[in-house]
């Protein structure tokens, strides 16, 4: 009787594992920039998670309406995302019906690593890793990163904070037994995660003057 569950279990596992898609997730360093520590400026820094989004090949992401991918050195005055572009950004990237955020089989976990401090991240040591879902075969792929003081994409959304993405690119994954290639290798840019554009001091002191003339008219009317 023992045999024949150690046989069942045995069996189970086969099939839960026959055909995923094996992927190997990290990045090189400065393949993420920091954007948003201090506004208008970049850097690699280890304050940041990173995660990827899978899709069939040849689909577009919803966040490419926004920005095809967030810069790393944004010439935005200020540097950063509009208020609009950060929250509708957000939305696209979860609400996605084409695009689903990698989640690890083996660990029963949706796929997150931090950066280190060159902005580059090696996940499960580099090692490959079943993706649920996906199989033997090619996909449209992008890579998305957050302030790291939020434990995962959808508590970062609720706090309005830090996004950014790559370009997509085509990965392909492989049956256990492969070796896939390196996102970089893959075709994965470098991108900036970026916070809410924050005004020039110029503009700010414009704004405040305004606000003062506005005042004064009012009194004297």
């Amino acid at each position: 009787m023992k045999k024949i569950l150690i046989t069942i279990a045995l069996t189970v596992a086969s099939f839960a594992s026959f055909g995923q898609g094996y992927f190997a997730f990290s990045g090189t360093p400065r393949i993420a920039w920091d954007a948003f520590t201090t506004p208008g400026t970049s850097h690699g820094a280890a304050t940041m998670d990173v995660g990827f989004l899978w899709g069939a090949l040849g689909a577009t992401p919803l966040v490419d309406s926004v920005l095809a991918s967030t810069t790393t050195n944004n010439s935005t005055a200020g540097g950063g995302l509009t208020a609009n572009q950060l929250s509708t950004a957000w939305t696209d990237i979860l609400t996605d019906p084409n695009f689903t955020l990698a989640y690890n089989t083996t660990l029963s976990a949706t796929v997150i690593q931090g950066t280190s401090a060159a902005g580059g991240w090696s996940y499960n040591g580099a090692a490959t890793f079943p993706v649920q879902g996906t199989g033997a075969a090619s996909y449209t792929v992008y890579v998305i990163g957050w302030n790291s003081l939020y434990a995962t994409p959808a508590a970062a959304q609720a706090a309005g904070s830090a996004v950014g993405w790559s370009s997509p690119f085509t990965y392909a994954a492989v049956s256990s037994i492969g070796t896939p290639a390196t996102f970089a290798a893959s075709g994965m840019l470098p991108f900036g995660v970026q916070g809410v554009v924050v005004p020039e001091p110029a503009t700010m002191a414009l704004a405040g003057l305004g606000g003062m003339a506005l005042l004064m008219f009012r009194r004297r009317k």
